[in-house]
Order: structure tokens, then C-alpha cells, then sequence
């Protein structure tokens, strides 16, 4: 009886035991179930937060690319409304819409485009961000790499930034290039080129002498916009250098009523009326410009020369020039009184001040016949001899041409 009690105890224990056995690696599998799936959970969590956190980031880098074209699409149309001022009144007008057109001080303004030369990927977004800084050596350097990775498939946004940063460090190759790869677009290309890049390139084109291109440009530039004033002034300057004066003037007069370029419109039409030999017009259109820009010395230079060249009284000329000569020292104010001095036989004043605009412009050649004149006239051979060979020296010899930024 005893051992049926111990064996059916023994079973009793043992039983217990794979019960227990059981529960425990039924408890196990549960939990190792549960792990499986809390880790497949939190796998599927993790993709979808990063999933979302890279959707988020891609949004951001969206934002972000958005906020700066636009901005520096906004920086560049103010520094293309303005950029016929001269330096000084450009660079305050500058800070000024900025300040007014986005509520930024310019200061702030650069701190946001360091931070795109910073972080930029885009060689064009990062030379548009230079030539808002105002640092053209930069920006021509990088958006002219732009350029030249494809002319036809180059962006609108970069022409005018490109051609201005070439025209502001004086970079006349560059400039020749362009207008070269524009001037041998298909048609398609040529009609998607800027109309403000096509009068840009028409002004250079004209001093060079290439009145082909120049005239191909600026036709086109009109096609654009007919009555756009800037693209009529350059189109008065094509004339102008062709001598169609009154036509020139024609032009000039319409960019001038239209507020555009006006400062340099006025000078083109007094220059005109002096070149036509109209006396009156000539002093009267420079007289206008004393009046309104009291501060520009070609105003007053013109009124010199005028008497200078058209009349019997060169006297008259000499308070001008003087005139002139007190807001800027620029050597055709020196050489213009040198004129006028010679002309009244006052030789060695004459000298003074044709000497000054040698000193400003030793590659002048135009100022060594003159002072070869003055010379003459005082009865020195030796000198007007000397002065002759270094007038045929740089007549003959290529001289590097310097693009007058202000003066466009």
C-alpha cells in the first residue's frame, strides 16, 4: 500500500514537472513571439520615423532651395533696375531697396548669402549669392564656368549676373566670348536670350566696332520689347557712332522722357548737338543737365568744349572747364582747356594742363598731337618731333581697350 502511495506520488511529481515544462516553454515561445513582434513593430516604427524624418528633411532642403532662388532673384532684378547709377549712388540705392523690398538690413542680407557660398551644391546659385555680394571676380568666375557647360541650356537667371560681373571687372575677353557663342545660336536659342543681355551686349559690340552684331542684338532686343527705354538709348548709341546724330538723338530723347538711363541720355544729346555743330541746343541741353545733375562734370565740360570747338570765343570756355575741373579730375577736362588755351596762344598754360591729362592717360595718343601742336606753336622742333613718334606708337600699336562702366 505504502509503495502504491510513493509511485502514485513519484506520478503525481511527475506530472507536476511536465506540466511545468510545458508552461515554461509555452511561456517562452509566448515571449519570444512577443519580442519578434514588439522588434518588427518597433522595425516598422523606426522606417516609417525616418521614412517621415527624411520626407520632412527633402521638405525642408525644398523650402530652403526655394527661399534662397527666391531671394537671390530679388537681389538681382533691384541690382538690374539700378544698374545705370554710378558707384557711389548705386551702392546706396542698393542697400536701400534691399531694406525696402525684403525688410532686411544688407548687412543681414550678406550673412543669409554667405551662408549659400557656404552650402551650396550649385555652382550657379553659388555665383549668383557672389554677385549679390557685390563681388564680381567671384561670380563672373563661376557663372562663366556655368556657361560654359552649355550656352544654349543656360539659365536666364545667370546671363544678365554674368554680363554685368564681366563688365565690372573690366573682363573684355569674356565678354567677346559671349557675344561670339550668342551671335552663333540656332534661332530657337537666340530668341530664349534676356532682351537686358542683349542691349548689355549690344553697348560693347559698338565700342569694338562690330556694328553687325551690335545692330543683330539690339534688333532682336526690340523685337522683345519695342519700347523698352534702355534697349532704345543703346540703339541710339549704335547711331550715334555711325553718325546719325539727329536720329541718335531721336532715340536718347525717348529713353530720357522715359526715366531710363537718364543721366547719360542727356549727355549723349548735348554731345550730339556739339558733334551737328548746334550751338544753342548743345549749350542748352548741358545747361539742363546742370540743373539736374549738379554734380556731373561732362555738363559743364560740354559748355567748354562747345566754345572751344564751335566758336571764336574760346575764352568763354575756361570757366567751364574750370567748373568741371573742381567736381571730378578726368583727363578730358585738361586736355579740353589745353585746347582752348592754345587756341587764345596762352602756350605755356596750355602745356600745364595738357601735360596733366597725359599723366592721367599716358596711352592717349590724341593728347601727344596735341601737345605736339602746343609745341609747335612755341617753336620747339625737338619736342614736337618726340611727341610725334609716341603719337604713332599708339596709334599703330593694339591698344588694351577699358570698358567705361558709368558711362554705359
Amino acid at each position: 500500500m505504502v509503495y502504491i502511495f510513493i509511485a502514485l506520488a513519484v506520478l503525481g511529481l511527475g506530472g507536476f514537472y511536465a506540466l511545468s515544462t510545458y508552461n515554461n516553454q509555452k511561456n517562452d515561445t509566448d515571449a519570444r513571439t512577443e519580442r519578434k513582434t514588439n522588434a518588427e513593430k518597433d522595425s516598422t516604427d523606426k522606417k516609417k520615423y525616418y521614412d517621415e524624418s527624411s520626407e520632412e528633411r527633402r521638405e525642408l532642403g525644398n523650402k530652403i532651395d526655394e527661399t534662397n532662388s527666391v531671394m537671390l532673384s530679388k537681389l538681382t532684378e533691384i541690382q538690374k533696375s539700378i544698374e545705370n547709377k554710378n558707384q557711389t549712388e548705386f551702392q546706396k540705392e542698393f542697400a536701400s531697396r534691399i531694406k525696402i523690398e525684403t525688410g532686411y538690413e544688407f548687412e543681414e542680407i550678406k550673412e543669409f548669402l554667405r551662408d549659400i557660398v557656404s552650402n551650396s551644391s550649385s555652382v550657379g546659385e553659388t555665383g549668383l549669392a557672389f554677385f549679390n555680394l557685390l563681388n564680381y571676380e567671384k561670380s563672373k568666375a563661376l557663372l562663366f564656368e556655368e556657361y560654359l557647360k552649355g550656352s544654349t541650356n543656360f539659365s536666364n537667371d545667370y546671363y544678365f549676373p554674368l554680363v554685368i560681373s564681366c563688365t565690372k571687372t573690366n573682363d573684355l575677353t569674356r565678354i567677346v566670348h559671349i557675344g561670339n557663342t550668342i551671335n552663333s545660336l540656332d534661332a530657337d536659342a537666340f530668341e530664349r536670350v534676356p532682351r537686358d543681355v542683349l542691349s548689355s551686349l549690344t553697348y560693347f559690340a559698338t565700342e569694338l566696332g562690330n556694328i553687325d552684331l551690335a545692330s543683330k542684338l539690339i534688333k532682336r532686343a526690340l523685337e522683345i520689347e519695342p519700347n523698352e527705354p534702355s534697349s532704345r538709348f543703346i540703339k541710339g548709341y549704335i547711331l550715334e557712332k555711325n553718325g546719325e546724330f539727329l536720329k541718335a538723338i531721336e532715340e536718347y530723347q525717348f529713353a530720357f522722357e522715359n526715366e531710363s538711363n537718364m543721366r547719360n541720355a542727356l549727355r549723349r544729346i548735348a554731345s550730339c548737338y556739339r558733334s551737328i555743330n548746334d550751338i544753342e541746343n548743345a549749350i542748352e541741353s548741358s545747361q539742363k543737365g546742370i540743373q539736374l545733375y549738379p554734380d556731373d562734370f561732362y555738363f559743364q565740360y560740354n559748355i567748354g568744349a562747345t566754345y572751344t570747338d564751335l566758336t571764336t570765343t574760346p575764352e568763354k570756355a575756361l570757366p567751364y572747364f574750370d567748373a568741371a575741373g573742381k567736381i571730378s579730375e578726368v583727363e578730358i577736362i585738361y586736355s579740353g582747356k589745353a585746347l582752348a588755351l592754345k587756341k587764345l596762344e596762352k602756350n605755356e598754360e596750355a602745356l600745364l594742363e595738357v601735360n596733366k591729362a597725359i599723366e592721367l592717360n599716358p596711352n592717349n595718343p590724341e593728347n601727344y598731337n596735341l601737345r605736339g601742336q602746343i609745341y609747335h606753336q612755341m617753336g620747339n622742333a625737338t619736342k614736337v618731333e618726340e611727341d610725334s613718334i609716341k603719337y604713332e606708337k599708339l596709334i599703330n600699336q593694339k591698344l588694351g581697350y577699358k570698358i567705361d562702366v558709368e558711362r554705359k
